[in-house]
């Protein structure tokens, strides 16, 4: 287990934390001063993975790392919580997510998949799908701090605690540790089950171990390093080593052996110990990066070798073998293996710019950078200074060896140089070729020297220097390498193909032979004597058929999963594996299966945590001996060993399905499951998905920590594809316009040329049928159509009756249309011949009015004379309309009040009138009656209202309110007398106005005050 210490137990407030960060800087200080004094020990530098903030980390102070069983990492920080990883994805949970603070202490997974985490605020917290929840609510325990978590062999689980000892969950209840057994201190940092039956607990005052019937106690007194223990695991010899806080413990059994300096380095907190698979012992230690222990002998790791971080706090080994290193500055360092090593200026090279190497016949390698010439004994490097030219042109290019042993040296200006070991000589001008541009150099098996240049190639036989280019039949007059193969034939890669020399003529391979790019930087032999050719569009494999003499070229490149195309160099191992370098990273292809089954798997190694990967130098590359190659790049020296490479042991990774869109949308907002996700991880599970929903999206991911970028994918969707289908370059797939059906979506992923994964994550699922589709619509629509036939049918018989009554019906209708002409002629001329009448009686009225002289009387007969007018003007108006039963109220009423006005009106009296009658349409039996009461109202406004008012006003108004029809004649005159009741009145207006009021079935509403008269009637429309 490891440890969690608090900052408390080794920093004091301020001051504590200034005597750290003044410690920090002396130590950074001291091992600078280390590095420059130990540069010729040549230790290498080794394959990390490192992950930090710069990479997307949200923080790089790691407090412990976890595993589940989905393949996912999680990583708990100081400050920004709990981080899901997937080796692509960060994913932070967080005080929304259900912690109680950000600051985690502990991460722990357990046999049953269940993850624990415990924060500086105290108690544990629980994930359930994809949040935190406290699992347990004990008032107690939620407050004390949590500074371990294990589980037991039974699978209970253990929480050690910072001054409450340890509590146990055993699936059902949480309890205090009450054994008849004591602690020798209640601050535990780990407990540990040795397979004996013994059980080891560490804690701030040593170990405690109970073995079932007693207890024992070892502290510093009985051998102990250092007074806390931290962290305690057992090597396959059955030794116990202990991390302390005075360095590390080993326990035989017997006797404690303690290891407090290594190497003349004093080792003081180490904070975590773990024993790996292969039983190497790792130790991380607070400020001076780790050790590991194999073989007997002990290797010091820090940030000279590849580390993020000196300050060590967690180490975890996840389960493909590979180390995690968590630091407490700078994020992680995973550790991939011994397959790779790196030799920089740290370990002895002039340059981290390897541009060349040779290796001479006496085992010598020679190395050229970009500062010149260095030797490898296989201890050290050594220079060799290059006085005879100028500093900037002491870049050594290209390497090769006459027969005498002495070196041909290639500069950066074009200069070749002869080196004996001692003294340098100008061999360009001692052959007479200073002004080419040299890019290559080969010695043949003859003796020939030939000579790559930007005007064509070159060979020197020794006595003349012989020119061949595009003249003489060179595929292109720019060379880039020349390869001698198995069989002695010169092959030469130029800037428009290849060519092969014979006797002086050359038969050549362009892009209308089906080479991917015309630029050839490169040329390499396989086991089998096929030729594979470099370009800048991949790598094409050309090989001739020994039976029939034809050839043929396969060309790979991105859509093979390259993550660069242009070649530098190319290399094949004793397995057959061909090393392609780049200018982002080397890529092997595994040539051997491409030659078996014709499928070609690509790996890409980045090398360098910058860009795509680290950039190689155009033929820097070379096997030291059957196992190491070495590989020059713009960072050093890279060396490969093959043993070591081929013993990765490496699990197939987790697949998962990442989300999954339904027409676009998350399957989450789609799927009806209470919680749609185990451990951070959507969960989708059988759904059922209506015909609409048939438009999906599956987005996966294969869980890989260490080369993310070699995952390659193949799926299937079960009830439509008919084989898996392979990708490399995407993570999703969409299929669209699916039918009905049951169906199931498998996804696997591998890394490079591993075997697929284990698991196939799959999503089963059910597109409905269209109701269209279903027997019970058919049925229906049978049905539908039996009954539409015999309603045709009866519809039929009907239309046929139909037509004959309609026939009837036409006649009897146009006997009707003619009768109803006829009655409404008739009734127009009834409402004329009536208005005539009227009109005749209105005219009597008016001629014997002109024998009256009595005003009285004369007034008697005006009103007469209004009074049919009115009733007169009723009959107008119908025969007029179109609708012989109803008038236009708004009509009416304005030519009325027009009539009596202009028959009342005195001279020189001015009466303002004012109509406001809605769109009321009245019957006869209303219009006459309304028509009367308005004349007699009016008249006696015009008669009684006005004397001595010098503005007088009338308003005259018929609106509507709800079902009712409200008829007014309201004046500004004198009022009414204060008696005044009209039903009290003998004159014959008021009589006429009572007696037309209950024929309209109302009673009259008379408001009079001074300045104010108003008489209102509201009856009921029709």
């Amino acid at each position: 287990m490891i440890p969690n210490v608090p900052f408390s137990d080794n920093i004091d407030g301020i001051d504590g934390l200034m005597k750290h960060t003044v410690l920090k800087i002396l130590l950074v200080f001291i091992f600078v001063l280390i590095g420059l004094n130990t540069k010729n020990l040549q230790a290498q530098a080794l394959d990390f993975k490192s992950y930090t903030v710069s990479d997307g980390l949200p923080h790089g102070q790691i407090s412990d790392l976890a595993q589940t069983q989905n393949g996912i990492m999680w990583l708990g920080t100081i400050a920004s919580g709990l981080v899901r990883f997937d080796g692509q994805t960060y994913t932070t949970y967080g005080i929304t997510k259900g912690l109680k603070d950000d600051m985690i202490i502990n991460v722990f997974a357990d046999s049953k998949d269940h993850l624990w985490v415990s924060t500086y605020t105290g108690g544990v917290s629980q994930l359930v799908g994809d949040s935190l929840i406290n699992p347990f609510k004990n008032p107690k325990f939620d407050t004390l701090f949590v500074s371990s978590i294990v589980e037991s062999p039974t699978g209970d689980i253990w929480f050690g605690t910072y001054g409450e000892g340890i509590f146990i969950y055993d699936g059902f209840e949480l309890n205090p540790y009450v054994e008849n057994y004591r602690l020798n201190n209640d601050v535990v940092w780990d407990v540990f089950w040795d397979g004996n039956d013994e059980i080891w607990i560490a804690t701030n005052n040593g170990i405690t171990v109970l073995d079932g019937e007693s207890t024992r106690y070892y502290t510093q007194d009985n051998g102990i390093s250092g007074e806390r223990i931290y962290s305690i695991d057992v090597d396959y010899k059955q030794t116990k080593w202990m991390a302390t806080s005075r360095g590390v413990t080993k326990f035989d059994g017997e006797n404690f052996e303690q290891i407090t300096e290594i190497n003349g380095i004093q080792l003081n907190y180490v904070f975590d110990l773990i024993i790996d698979s292969r039983n190497k012992v790792w130790i991380g230690m607070e400020n001076i990066g780790l050790f590991w222990y194999e073989n007997g002998q002990f290797t010091h790791i820090t940030r000279h070798e590849g580390l993020v971080s000196n300050y060590i706090h967690k180490l975890f080994e996840d389960r493909n073998g590979n180390i995690w290193v968590a630091t407490d500055e700078n994020g992680i360092s995973i550790y991939k293996g011994d397959g790779f090593k790196f030799y920089r200026t740290t370990t002895g090279l002039n340059s981290n710019e390897i541009l060349g190497f040779h290796k001479d016949k006496k085992g010598t390698i020679w190395v050229g950078t970009s500062n010149g010439l260095q030797s490898y004994d296989g201890n050290t490097f050594a220079s060799h200074d290059i006085g005879l030219m100028d500093e900037p042109n002491k870049q050594v290019w290209v390497i090769s060896e006459f027969k005498n042993g002495n070196l041909l040296i290639l500069l950066d200006n074009s200069t070749l140089l002869e080196y004996d070991g001692k003294n340098y000589t100008n061999y360009s001008e001692k052959i007479g070729i200073t002004e080419y541009y040299i890019v290559d150099t080969h010695f043949d098996s003859q003796g020939n020297l030939w000579i790559a240049t930007d005007e064509g190639l070159l060979k020197y036989d020794g006595d003349s220097v012989q020119l061949y280019d595009a003249s003489k039949g060179l595929a292109g007059s720019i060379v880039n390498h020349i390869f001698e193969s198995k069989t002695n034939e010169i092959w030469i890669a130029t800037s428009l193909g290849v060519s092969k020399y014979v006797d002086d003529t050359f038969e050549n391979i362009g892009l209308e032979d089906g080479l991917a790019h015309y630029n050839v930087n490169y040329i390499a032999q396989d086991s089998k004597g096929d030729l594979w050719f470099g370009t800048s569009a991949g790598v094409s494999y050309y090989k001739v058929d020994k039976s029939t003499g034809k050839s043929s070229i396969h060309n790979f490149g991105k859509e093979n999963g390259m993550k660069l195309v242009e070649t530098l160099f190319l290399y094949f191992d004793s397995n057959d594996q061909l090393w392609q370098g780049t200018n982002g990273g080397i890529h092997r292809l595994n040539a051997a299966r491409f030659r078996e089954n014709g499928t070609m798997i690509i790996e890409h190694y980045k090398l360098s945590r910058i860009g795509l990967g680290i950039e190689t130098n155009h033929d820097a590359v070379l096997e030291i001996d059957s196992t190491r190659i070495w590989f020059g790049t713009m960072e050093g020296i890279v060396e490969m060993d093959i043993n070591e490479f081929r013993k990765r042991s490496v699990a197939s990774p987790v697949t998962m399905i990442e989300n999954v869109l339904f027409n676009g949308v998350p399957a989450e907002i789609n799927i009806q499951n209470t919680d749609p996700y185990f451990n951070g991880l959507l969960d989708v599970g059988e759904t059922e998905f209506d015909y609409g929903n048939n438009n999906l999206t599956f987005v996966f991911k294969g869980i890989e920590f260490v080369t993310p970028e070699n995952l390659t994918y193949r799926y299937r969707l079960v009830g439509f594809d008919d084989d898996w289908i392979t990708t490399i370059s995407n993570n999703f797939v969409n299929y669209t316009n699916l039918p009905a059906g049951e169906y199931q979506f498998d996804v696997q992923s591998k890394v490079g040329s591993d075997p697929w994964s284990i698991n196939i994550a799959s999503v089963p699922f059910t597109i409905k049928t269209p109701y269209y589709q279903t027997s019970w619509f058919w049925i229906l629509m049978a049905l539908i159509l039996v009954g539409a036939m015999t309603g045709f049918i009866q519809l039929r018989l009907y239309f046929l009756e139909r037509v004959k009554l309609a026939q009837l019906v036409n006649e009897k209708t146009s006997h009707l249309s003619k009768a109803l002409l006829e009655k409404d002629v008739l009734l127009k001329e009834v409402h004329h011949r009536v208005k005539n009448n009227l009109s005749i009686i209105y005219g009597l009225l008016e001629l014997q009015m002109e024998y009256i002289t009595d005003e009285q009387i004369r007034d008697a007969f005006r009103d007469s004379q209004l009074r049919v007018h009115s009733i007169a003007m009723v009959h107008e108006k119908l025969y007029q309309s179109d609708n012989l039963s109803r008038i236009d109220a708004k009509k009416y009423i304005s030519e009325l009040v027009g009539v009596i006005s202009d028959s009342m009106m005195d001279e020189g009296k001015i009466v303002e009138i004012s109509i406001d009658v809605d769109d009321i349409q009245l019957t006869l039996d209303q219009g006459i009656p309304s028509g009367l009461i308005l004349n007699e109202l009016i008249s006696n406004s015009f008669k009684h209202a006005f004397n001595d008012i010098e503005h007088a006003k009338l308003l005259v108004s018929l609106k509507k309110e709800d079902n009712l029809t409200v008829m007014s004649v309201e004046d500004n005159g004198n009022g009414l007398p204060d008696d005044y009741q009209i039903g009290n009145s003998e004159s014959l207006g008021h009589i006429l106005i009572e007696a037309l009021t209950r024929q309209l079935k109302s009673k009259i509403e008379i408001l009079s005050e001074p300045g104010r008269t108003q008489f209102q009637i509201r009856f009921i429309a029709e």
